[in-house]
């Protein structure tokens, strides 16, 4: 990945966003690396480039400064903490895996146990708590619980609203 993206700044630049791009998916291999200088790094100049191109307001730029403040968590968590969050990851694609077979029920108990983790971990106002909610609030709503599938999904519009703001396109996805 470093050498395409020496590949690509000699042909683009410093400034274009496959550069941006390019660094943005460099990040989580650092972090998985535990290697959070270099990933601080690459979502700073991502940060810097989508800035540069979009402004301050666009939602690249969110997603980049969120992500950023993600490898800035993960920098300082325990080894133990971050096993926990990768599991918790691993959870959720098998919801999706559930989900994708109509099997709301088994989504909804791993899907509870990744909100969990993800709260004790990283407290209760973080995005991947509200990506969490959403997945709860989906799946009760699927299951014909429409009263606990309004608690999660207010919930995932208030964490979202104050993390990523209305304008952004996964608050609008919130709402429907």
């Amino acid at each position: 990945a470093e050498k395409v993206l020496a590949s690509e700044r000699k042909v683009l630049g410093n400034l274009d966003k496959e550069i941006a791009n390019t660094l943005f998916f460099l990040a989580p291999k650092y972090e998985r690396l535990e290697d959070f200088e270099a990933a601080k790094r690459a979502r700073v100049e991502s940060l810097s480039i989508f800035t540069h191109l979009y402004g301050k307001d666009h939602y690249r730029v969110t997603d980049c400064r969120c992500a950023l403040e993600y490898t800035v968590t993960l920098s300082q968590l325990t080894a133990e903490q971050r096993s926990q969050l990768e599991r918790a990851h691993t959870l959720l694609a098998q919801v999706g895996e559930l989900y994708k077979k109509n099997k709301y029920s088994e989504a909804i108990t791993l899907a509870e146990e990744v909100l969990g983790i993800r709260q004790a971990i990283l407290g209760k106002r973080h995005r991947d708590i509200a990506n969490a909610a959403g997945w709860l609030g989906e799946l009760h709503r699927l299951s014909g619980k429409y009263g606990e599938a309004e608690q999660f999904l207010l919930q995932t519009i208030d964490i979202d609203r104050e993390a990523i703001g209305e304008t952004h396109p996964v608050f609008a996805t919130d709402l429907n």
